[in-house]
């Protein structure tokens, strides 16, 4: 399978515009569903899967991945995003 760079960004976009804190001052986790939810105008659920899959993988994000369930589905469970999706230019530059 190949990954789509426009669903890595959309996905990255949404998970950042979805973590909320909690009363605890935790991040509420967002799901695999959520983020199907979120983005399947635009993208299969096989993309969007997999895209989450591989920025857990690469650590773009945080996030737990479980065997499938009953319906057969597997369930993720994003609780942080590590990768800086805006930059502005070092002092330095």
């Amino acid at each position: 399978m190949k990954l789509n760079s426009d669903c890595v960004r959309d996905t990255l976009i949404y998970i950042e515009e979805h973590l909320q804190m909690n009363e605890y001052n935790r991040i509420k986790e967002i799901s695999l569903l959520s983020i199907t939810k979120g983005l399947i105008d635009k993208y299969e659920e096989n993309d969007i899967a997999y895209t989450v899959f591989q920025l857990i993988d690469a650590n773009f994000i945080k996030g737990n991945i479980n065997t499938p369930g009953r319906n057969n589905k597997v369930v993720a469970n994003i609780y942080d995003i590590t990768c800086l999706l805006y930059t502005s230019p070092s002092p330095r530059d």
